[in-house]
């Protein structure tokens, strides 16, 4: 009992997460090396049904993992207007890959790969955690669901093959701006009142840093790093898409 409560304790103890340390590595290592296997299709992955259960069962842990991360918020007091809303990228993201998993949509599937890709890799590489020594719940469940994410994208990609689209393109590129002009509204309204809000890194980076003095430079930056993100990487899985269908192709005739 006093290691729940000490593993779900709520005052956090100034914990600074060593960036680029000996556990960061072996954890990049860990998600680079299990999205290998997805890729590969290995551990039957080829096989629709065992590729679906795999699906399944991140999408169940992600789904318990926000149900447990809300019910500690509200537990523990650490719940809060300027930090704890579903307006990070990577948040809304989870609640997608839960629906392009559970339902036939290929919308959430799309906004998946784009979200997911761009959460999963902003958040291993500079992983932004709640100051906890070790064990805290805090200290698994962000790389748990940063790392499900990451390979969920890369299963949808290389193992379900989802294409994509002029249309998914235009799809992603309007939800995403509307989303992002959103968060900017929301963040230099509420600025005055909560002086920690930072939804979506539209204040500032991961750590405080902003990438200009001027706030709306900052948020402008990043909208524009957003849309061409988001141009680069359909560039990238078309091309992706081309090159798999030509080897299907070849591997048919030579059949």
């Amino acid at each position: 009992m006093e290691f729940m409560k000490y593993f779900f304790r709520g005052k956090e103890d100034g914990f600074v997460f060593d960036k680029y340390g000996m556990l960061h590595i072996v954890i990049l290592i860990a998600f680079l090396t299990v999205a290998y296997l997805i890729i590969n299709k290995k551990f039957n992955l080829n096989i629709a049904s065992t590729n679906k259960k795999l699906l399944k069962i991140f999408a169940s842990i992600i789904l318990v993992d926000q149900i447990v991360l809300y019910l500690w918020q509200f537990g523990s007091g650490r719940f809060s207007f300027d930090m704890s809303l579903p307006l990070y990228h990577c948040r809304i993201a989870v609640f997608f890959l839960i629906f392009a998993v559970f339902t036939k949509i290929k919308f959430f599937k799309v906004m998946t790969i784009f979200w997911g890709f761009f959460g999963s890799l902003f958040a291993l590489t500079m992983p932004d955690l709640y100051a906890y020594n070790f064990p805290h719940y805090t200290n698994f469940q962000f790389f748990i669901v940063h790392l499900i994410l990451g390979w969920v994208v890369a299963d949808l990609l290389f193992v379900e093959n989802v294409s994509l689209n002029k249309k998914d393109l235009r799809n992603v590129l309007v939800f995403t701006n509307i989303f992002n002009l959103l968060l900017i509204c929301v963040n230099f309204i509420l600025k005055p009142i909560y002086s920690r809000i930072n939804y979506g890194y539209m204040i500032a980076m991961p750590g405080g840093m902003p990438l200009f003095d001027s706030r709306i430079l900052h948020a402008m930056t990043l909208v524009l790093l957003f849309n061409v993100g988001t141009f680069v990487l359909y560039k990238i899985f078309t091309l992706k898409d081309r090159k798999m269908n030509t080897w299907e192709t070849t591997k048919s005739l030579v059949r």
